[in-house]
């Protein structure tokens, strides 16, 4: 059996693969791409933007669409290799493939000089043809650290006809931070938080079953005499 190429020496970009996942009967393959040059690399700086290829299970390819950063240049001023105001660029957190064929990637606005710096988080959805439908700037206090984001974790809802994905924003100086409940579903995207305030304990979120999150506090003290996990309902 005979299969496509995805990319040779003679293609005009150069593909980077970040998600595979399965619809149906097809394998929809989504990554970042960049001009195709003897390296053959595709890095923060020369990104081209996103693309989707679609396979059927005799991987032949059923169609290949790319996504251009300049398409979201009236929402949030970005040039063509991905580079916003003061420096920024759009760093993938995660792409949600749904049921339905439909797609949503997650970013955040990442500064990787001056001790890098981490901002907002920035969801751009697509319809099931890779077609660009709308954008979200989801807005959130600066962080620090060349390794360091505030996302946390997803989990498909609905049967994966949904989503639901979390971040951490802190309060400037205050004990406080703000969890961030993002959802999608049905392709409506909506915005909820939570805050949590501790002088006396550690906080962390972690995955639960459909519908909830579990907070675990931990005692921040020497003694170390409480460490308790609690189911958290959400609100959808």
């Amino acid at each position: 059996m005979e299969t496509d190429t995805l990319q040779d020496g003679n293609s005009e970009y150069n593909l980077l693969l970040w998600k595979t996942q399965k619809v149906g009967d097809e394998f929809h393959l989504f990554g970042e791409y960049s001009k195709n040059t003897n390296r053959r690399t595709t890095s923060l700086d020369n990104r081209l933007g996103f693309y989707r290829c679609v396979l059927n299970t005799k991987a032949e390819e059923l169609g290949k669409k790319f996504f251009k950063w300049e398409t979201l240049g009236e929402e949030l001023k970005i040039d063509r290799y991905g580079r916003l105001k003061n420096s920024y660029y759009l760093k993938l957190k995660d792409i949600y493939v749904f049921k339905n064929g439909t797609s949503a990637i997650l970013f955040e606005k990442y500064k990787p000089k001056q001790n890098a710096l981490t901002t907002d988080m920035v969801l751009v959805q697509f319809d099931k043809d890779f077609n660009y439908l709308q954008s979200h700037t989801i807005e959130k206090a600066k962080s620090q650290g060349y390794y360091h984001s505030d996302y946390l974790y997803s989990q498909y809802i609905k049967e994966r006809n949904g989503v639901v994905f979390f971040f951490k924003d802190k309060v400037p100086r205050k004990n406080v931070w703000i969890l961030g409940i993002n959802t999608i579903i049905d392709g409506r995207y909506n915005y909820e938080q939570l805050t949590l305030n501790s002088t006396e304990y550690e906080l962390d979120v972690m995955p639960a079953k459909e519908g909830y999150i579990l907070i675990h506090e931990a005692d921040k003290s020497s003694k170390k005499e409480k460490n308790e996990l609690r189911l958290e309902r959400l609100n959808f």
